[in-house]
Formats: C-alpha cells, structure tokens, sequence
C-alpha cells in the first residue's frame, strides 16, 4: 500500500511540474508571418547580417550596404574589399 501511495505521490508531482513549465508558455506570442510566408522578427529585435570582408555578424543598421546588395560591418573593410577588386582588375589584360 506504501508503495501504491509514493507512485502516486511521484505521478502528481511530475503531473505539477510539467503543468508549472507548460503553463509559463501560454504567454508567449507565435511570430507574425508577412504575405510571402517568412516569419517578420517580433518589434525591439534587430536581424544581423554578415560582413561579407571579415564574416563577423552586425546588426543591420549599423551594417554598410552596398546598392549590389553586399554588406559590410564597416567601412574600412568595404574599402578593403573595393581596393582587392581594383586590384584584381589592374592585372588583366
């Protein structure tokens, strides 16, 4: 009969705890999702891009886009970037 009583014991305390954990994610909203199905990230968290020079990851607006699309995390290394092309393109016939 003991034994009856502590499984029982042990099942509603694994029944509450779960409950606790569960319960604690009723709060949480689902990401809102755009026309074209991606999921927009929730208001106050900024996306983070990658230099394309270096592969640091920036956030987005403190990143250096160029029109082409590529992206820096600075404007040194867009520089850098831009004199490597330069340079490539000096050598060819």
């Amino acid at each position: 009969m003991a034994r009856i009583l502590f499984f029982l014991f042990l099942a509603f305390l694994v029944w509450l705890a779960v409950r606790m954990l569960g319960g604690s994610r009723k709060g949480i909203d689902r990401p809102q999702v755009d026309a074209q199905g991606s999921a927009a990230p929730p208001p106050g968290i900024e996306t983070v891009t990658q230099c394309a020079w270096c592969g640091v990851h920036v956030p987005h607006a403190e990143a250096v886009t160029l029109p082409d699309g590529r992206v820096y995390c600075s404007e040194a290394h867009r520089d850098a970037a831009r004199q490597v092309v330069a340079s490539s393109d000096r050598g060819r016939p």
